[in-house]
């Protein structure tokens, strides 16, 4: 894990004014950020390069709920005019939307200008450092069996400067509220109790590797502007994006990854959302999105 979070901050200490794609390199002036350059801003209304991440988070918003809205669109077999708001492709539908929302209309994308998390600069960021792009060596070691060197990351075609809010727990990494985590381990006799434990302990653990990574940076006079450990213990809007980035992905979870975005969103700080105030959010939420696409928010095309 250290290796991980090492090169993830061995990126991140090049940084740049305006968030976008390496166009080009010269020995001269180094590189030079230009629009967005990856599939996934098929979309995007305005490409870059972006001089704030709140532009960056409203194109992301704007194109997701553009996609589920064409998604819900499509015929199939199990089409109908009156469908369940529970299904899988409803909460879909409704989880972009509230993120959507919570760009626009909170302050949680909206910290002030002064913060580099906002105007810059911005992190360079591989965007896909899961494990499918590490190659690794391994070699015997006494004590654990093997261990794992990085050889190599390869795949760098999604590269760009990115806000900092982009990182997020990724996969492995489970994603569980912490008012859900406060109620399992305040039970030692509950099922999930071990499980959760041992999630809490991985997710510390990768905060603290990024904490070492920093302080290592800083050391050799290379401090970065904000902190990845903060981003990741501190930022609603971090949490956010990990959120709506499961949506969709993750079959089976729409339900409680759409609630979590309420929780998060909505909830006040340092007070626990009753599942009934989640409930009320959510049939807000959804009359609004009903108003919204019958005044022709978002049209499809």
């Amino acid at each position: 894990m250290s290796q991980w979070t090492m090169a993830q901050a061995e990126l991140a200490s090049f940084t740049f004014p305006t968030i976008g794609s390496i166009s080009e390199y010269s020995t001269e002036k180094g590189p030079t950020i230009g629009p967005i350059a990856t599939p996934s801003i098929n979309g995007f209304a305005d490409r870059g390069p972006l001089s704030s991440s709140w532009e960056y988070f409203r194109n992301i918003a704007d194109a997701r709920f553009k996609a589920t809205l064409q998604r819900s669109s499509s015929p199939s077999p199990s089409h109908s005019t009156n469908p369940d708001p529970e299904s899988p492709s409803e909460l879909d539908k409704l989880g972009h939307f509230i993120f959507r929302d919570l760009v626009y209309n909170s302050p949680l994308f909206r910290s002030p200008p002064s913060a580099p998390a906002v105007n810059g600069p911005f992190p360079f960021n591989h965007m896909d450092l899961g494990i499918q792009n590490i190659l690794v060596s391994t070699s015997p070691d006494s004590s654990s069996g093997s261990t794992y060197d990085f050889l190599a990351v390869i795949d760098w075609e999604m590269a760009q400067s990115a806000p900092w809010e982009v990182f997020y727990y990724p996969v492995p990494f489970p994603l569980l509220s912490s008012q859900q985590e406060s109620l399992i381990l305040r039970d030692e006799k509950h099922p999930e109790y071990d499980k959760t434990v041992k999630k809490q302990k991985a997710r510390d653990l990768y905060r603290q590797k990024f904490r070492e990574a920093e302080e290592k940076l800083e050391a050799e006079g290379r401090p970065l502007p904000a902190s990845i450990a903060g981003v990741l213990e501190g930022s609603k809007a971090s949490r956010c994006f990990g959120v709506v980035e499961k949506l969709g992905v993750f079959k089976g979870v729409e339900s409680e990854l759409v609630r979590e975005l309420v929780r998060l969103g909505y909830g006040e700080e340092g007070k626990e959302m009753r599942k009934g105030e989640v409930e009320g959010w959510l049939k807000v939420k959804r009359r609004e999105m009903e108003a919204f696409l019958k005044k022709g928010g978002m049209v499809k095309g």
